[in-house]
This record gives C-alpha cells, sequence and structure tokens, in this order.
C-alpha cells in the first residue's frame, strides 16, 4: 500500500488525506434494514474493524475506520474481512437489484502539480487481490477540500 504524501515543504499540495473505504449498496426506494437482514443479520459495526454504517436516501453503506494506523492496506484487508462475511448477502441484494460495489474516496489538495507521484493512491497488489475475492466492483473517488462533504464523507452517495 501507498498512501503517497507531498515532500515537506511549504504550501505543498496533492497530499491524501481521510482515505475511507466502504462497502456501499444502492438502490431507489432502498431499505436500510432489509438490507441488513438480507446481510443476515452480520453487525459490521461490531466485527473489530471499527467501523460503522451509515444510510441515506437510497443508500446504505458500511465504512471501516479511515483513522485506522495500518492505512489504506489495514482498511482493505478489514474491509474484505467482514465483506467476506456477507457475500451470499450481497450476491442476493445484487440479484434483487441493488447496486453493491467496495468505494474507496479521499480528499486531495488540488495544486499546480496534481500529476506528480505524490498526488497519487496506489494499491498495493496484495489489496488489489483481496479486494478481487470480493467479486465486486471497486470505485475509487476524489474529492478536493471545494467538494468534501462537511459532515458525511458519504454524502456523494445521495
Amino acid at each position: 500500500m501507498s498512501e503517497k504524501t507531498a515532500p515537506d515543504a511549504a504550501g505543498a499540495s496533492g497530499q491524501w488525506r481521510e482515505i475511507t473505504v466502504s462497502l456501499a449498496v444502492t438502490k431507489p426506494g432502498l431499505s436500510p434494514s432489509a438490507v441488513e437482514q438480507t446481510l443476515s443479520g452480520i453487525r459490521f459495526a461490531d466485527t473489530g474493524a471499527g467501523g460503522s454504517v451509515h444510510t441515506g436516501p437510497n443508500w446504505w453503506a458500511y465504512s471501516v475506520d479511515p483513522r485506522r494506523p495500518d492505512g489504506l492496506e489495514g482498511s482493505v484487508t478489514a474491509l474484505v474481512a467482514d465483506v467476506s462475511l456477507a457475500l451470499d448477502g450481497l450476491r442476493a441484494l445484487v440479484h434483487q437489484g441493488h447496486t453493491v460495489q467496495i468505494a474507496v474516496s479521499g480528499v486531495v489538495e488540488p495544486g499546480p502539480e496534481w500529476w506528480l507521484p505524490w498526488t497519487q493512491l496506489t494499491l498495493s497488489p496484495r489489496s488489489a487481490a483481496q479486494l478481487a475475492t470480493l467479486d465486486l466492483p471497486v470505485s475509487f473517488t476524489v474529492l478536493t477540500p471545494d467538494n468534501e462533504p462537511a459532515e458525511d464523507p458519504l454524502a456523494w452517495l445521495d
């Protein structure tokens, strides 16, 4: 895993922060309780990954705590371990017409050097292989401070 950050320099931009790894389920008219029931009652927030469940109109998400000391790779490992417990339920949700995906998002400070290596978020081969075991799409979303949600890091699902 490599969350790349800019070298220490005054005014350096392009640093990734607040990287969140989530399981996201969406569908018009989605019922959060029906999603949790379909997932066999697994209480994601109690699995030890320090995660939490968030809901909104038409979406349900389980996010691993983004403050994990082991960064993106640790978040992926924790999420895969938790989601692996519910694969049959997730397949049932897809069969019912829900969109189910792994969502990786983070905030990047924009700047004139956005193309430099430290502005990239690199997913390790190990993390990519772990995500591949879930057989779910993976999305990557970059937020800038201008479009960063003030309170809800999953507001982009609305």
